[in-house]
């Protein structure tokens, strides 16, 4: 459950600095997903060289960890139209499929503020109109970073073919309740910096009437993201989904298609589709499924499982995921893939 407090000064500890509030009312939120994780995994392929040349071996693994998943503190306000966030983002250490423990030295440190955060001022006017700058989640893909909002313990294939954030602004427009536009000008996606004047520019369309949604939108890059032996050229990305709700139950479908900024270099895809059903109070249940070309490996993922919300604020979430990869290397074996979750994630 969100507090708010009026605060006479806010100490933001990710940034250093005290923010004189005054009568500013602050609303102070975030999460906590805390998880089991076990998992098996089938003909890994691990490389090694001998005699200048590279080989691979097989190997199975499995991991059982208990864990600190992901969370956030959010700390927000609004006066009349406009609004500020800060959304600092927490993550626990990764699983590694050896030992199931992460390869950092201090197995138990939590990272603050590193890949999801968010700082940004926004504000919206009675025509229609809204604007936002600063650093702010993707526009792109059907699920959202944080684990709070997606409906499973972790994110699907596809989440990996997405910005994670931008730095810059967006323009927005709602023609009414029903149909929004908004262009967005910013660094290349996932960095702080401008880079030789290199601009990332997108648009995106929101519609939703009567239960059903559709949502497209473009990222142009224009050649910010550095990678070794590959000219820079403009790549792009292009992200569908189209969404319905009948009595409870919610269907969608969504794909991607991303071209990236290097010239010759190989294109992403993939495709998905998601259902299930959650109540305010109660079980629900989903299931997932996708299919995605991600450097010309092809994966194919099936997450099932249900879910209790005990209020608006705390559900477990238990699922079972069965991925196949097969790699562009003929050398490597196909990878398959088992994983069994139990998440916790608390609201506040």
């Amino acid at each position: 459950m969100k507090r708010i407090y009026n605060l006479g000064f806010l100490l933001f500890l990710a940034t250093g600095f005290v923010y004189q509030a005054g009568a500013v009312d602050v609303t102070v939120g975030g999460y906590v997903d805390a998880q089991f994780n076990a998992g098996w995994s089938k003909d890994i392929s691990t490389s090694a060289t001998s005699g200048g040349a590279t080989f691979y071996t097989k190997e199975d693994a499995d991991y059982q960890t208990f864990r600190f998943n992901q969370g956030a503190i959010r700390l927000s306000s609004q006066v009349g139209s406009s609004s500020v966030m800060v959304d600092i983002d927490l993550f626990g250490p990764a699983i590694t499929k050896s030992t199931g423990f992460s390869t950092s030295t201090t197995n138990q440190a939590i990272s603050i503020g590193e890949t999801q955060s968010q700082a940004f001022v926004a504000t919206k006017y009675e025509n229609g109109f809204d604007w936002m700058l600063g650093q702010f989640d993707s526009r792109y893909g059907f699920e959202g970073n944080d684990t709070d909002t997606i409906r499973f313990s972790a994110h699907g294939i596809l989440w990996d073919l997405m910005p994670v954030t931008h730095v810059g602004a967006v323009l927005g427009y709602g023609f009414s309740d029903q149909l929004r536009f908004e262009i967005l000008v910013g660094n290349a996606y996932n960095q702080g910096h401008l880079k030789e004047g290199n601009v990332d520019m997108g648009a995106k369309v929101y519609t939703e009437m009567g239960g059903y949604s559709f949502n497209l939108g473009f990222l142009g890059s224009t050649g910010d993201h550095d990678q070794a032996g590959f000219e820079k050229e403009f790549g792009y990305l292009v992200d569908l989904d189209i969404g319905m709700e009948v009595a409870g139950h919610d269907f969608a479908i969504y794909g991607a298609y991303k071209k990236p900024d290097h010239k010759d270099s190989i294109k992403d895809w993939g495709f998905g589709a998601d259902f299930g059903y959650g109540p305010d109070v109660g079980m629900g249940y989903g299931m997932r499924v996708e299919y995605a070309s991600i450097s010309d490996d092809k994966v194919w993922e099936m997450t099932v499982g249900p879910q209790y919300r005990f209020n608006s604020d705390f559900v477990t979430k238990f699922d079972y995921s069965y991925k196949t990869t097969n790699f562009a290397d003929a050398i490597k074996d196909d990878q398959l893939d088992h994983s069994l979750n139990l998440a916790a994630v608390y609201t506040f």
